[in-house]
């Protein structure tokens, strides 16, 4: 089963009060045509047919048609440098607009046709619609259903507009009032662009045998059109369906055409969500979603904390280092510019002096019996303090004898006995 409910927009603001016409179709059968509140259209449809594709025709003024030239075949380059190309074309920001191309696109050819639609507009559209039950499989300029034919022009008058599609995507809708001036217009830029008089397409002007108006409308367009661009060929129709019947008979082939719902808007069928198999999916997808979500912000927090741990850290390590430092705003700089102030000539004299007094003990041969801790450097001294564990008294002193026989000067702070050792602070100054 092919069936489709096809909505005519009249106005750009709905609401679901705002009566639309509409045509139901099944296999290129018509079921039913009426114009119904938005509101009641599922209602009034249901009792019809059960399963159908809702394909809404959009004011043709709310949507320009443009085409840009862009040489690139790869469709995700088009995308990318589409919005610079229409930027141009439009006086609207480019970041309040949606851009729509076909979906398949002529290889041949550089030119890609653009339907541009405001943001605002289409959202507006689509609350509306869902808010009644109405989900669109498909978006589309109203003229770009009109029955048209390569190198033709398809006019269709109605008691309230005359719908222009002039190319493929291409297309003008006009006050029925204003008809006239437009069409002048647009024949008069085509011919001064033709070299030649068989490019000239044929005009073929229709109207609906339902509307007196619009048919002697339709026909007094013509007489005008052989009187003054008598170059055009135009062919008269006069249908016995409404505009509204023929572009449903069209829509079956409309998926060539420009969707609007891409991208963002692009909706899934609902005849596919029903199915209990992909709610189980969808399901197990959406938790499978949720934990991801639960353990990225678990984890974002956690290394959060951590650095904010060893930031805590670095602050409370130069308080200690620094104590009389009153100011603490970035502890490595800081502690940067301390080694920096204690100057080259203060490291030499620490190397010089750990060097030589640990030259002094090596010479002793009583290595394997000493320990040596708390190693300290006195800059403004000039002093290497340390502590080391001995046997006895004896050779404590045989220790301090030793380094200060290399020129040394050194000092016993203290000697502590301590059961079988005894802890001694040495203090080593240069000569």
């Amino acid at each position: 089963m092919n069936a489709s409910l096809l909505i005519q927009l009249p106005i750009n603001t709905l609401e679901p009060s705002t009566e639309v016409e509409w045509v139901l179709s099944e296999d290129g059968v018509l079921l039913e045509q009426d114009k119904t509140a938005i509101a009641e259209l599922t209602e009034r449809v249901a009792g019809l047919c059960d399963d159908y594709d809702v394909i809404v025709l959009a004011p043709a003024g709310a949507v320009l048609l443009t085409q840009v030239s862009i040489p690139s075949k790869q469709l995700r380059q088009i995308h990318q440098a589409l919005p610079f190309m229409v930027e141009e074309l439009i006086a609207e920001d480019i970041d309040n607009v949606h851009l729509a191309i076909p979906e398949t696109l002529d290889t041949k050819s550089d030119t890609v046709p653009v339907a541009v639609v405001k943001h605002s507009l289409l959202i507006h559209w689509l609350d509306v619609l869902h808010s009644c039950s109405l989900s669109p499989a498909m978006v589309t300029a109203d003229f770009l259903l009109l029955p048209w034919d390569e190198n033709s022009w398809s006019l269709f008058c109605t008691d309230q507009q005359l719908f222009i599609r002039n190319d493929e995507y291409s297309g003008i809708t006009a006050e029925i009032a204003d008809a006239e001036i437009i069409l002048d217009s647009l024949l008069s830029e085509w011919a001064n662009q033709a070299e030649e008089p068989q490019v000239l397409p044929q005009l073929v002007l229709m109207s609906s045998a339902t509307s007196t108006f619009a048919t002697q409308k339709a026909q007094a367009i013509a007489q005008i059109i052989n009187k003054k661009y008598d170059s055009f060929a135009v062919k008269e129709h006069v249908y016995q369906e409404t505009l509204l019947e023929l572009m449903s008979a069209e829509s079956d082939q409309a998926d060539d055409q420009i969707n609007l719902l891409q991208g963002g808007y692009a909706v899934s069928q609902s005849a596919e969500l029903s199915d209990p198999g992909w709610r189980l999916v969808a399901s197990i997808a959406g938790i499978g979603l949720l934990a991801y979500l639960v353990l990225t912000l678990g984890s974002g927090w956690y290394f959060n904390y951590q650095a904010q741990q060893l930031e805590d850290n670095k602050y409370a390590l130069y308080r200690q280092l620094f104590p009389n430092e009153r100011r603490v705003v970035n502890p490595v700089r800081q502690m940067q510019n301390h080694l920096r102030s204690s100057g080259p000539a203060a490291n030499s004299s620490f190397l010089s002096l750990l060097s030589e007094t640990a030259r002094q003990l090596s010479a002793t041969g009583d290595e394997n019996l000493l320990s040596f801790n708390q190693l300290r450097f006195n800059n403004s001294q000039g002093s290497l303090q340390f502590e080391v564990r001995s046997q006895s008294l004896d050779q404590l002193e045989q220790i301090k004898q030793q380094i200060g026989s290399g020129g040394l000067q050194v000092d016993i702070n203290s000697a502590t006995e301590q059961e079988e050792s005894v802890i001694g602070r040495l203090v080593v100054r240069g000569s």
